[in-house]
């Protein structure tokens, strides 16, 4: 059985007797940060090969 309880500073899983913390803010931090810089590099690609034209 596992509990969850939401802090301000992150998540804080219980299980059983192992407990863990992911900080929300660094997950969602690195996930926009590989959304952006993949937008951009498809972009100038796109770009530069001519496909997009501005």
């Amino acid at each position: 059985m596992s509990t969850q309880y939401i802090t301000s500073i992150g998540l804080n899983y219980n299980v059983w007797d192992f407990n863990w913390r992911v900080s929300d803010c660094e997950e969602l931090v690195r996930v926009t940060q590989r959304r952006w810089w993949g937008l951009f590099y498809g972009f100038i690609l796109y770009y530069s090969i001519g496909i997009l034209r501005i």
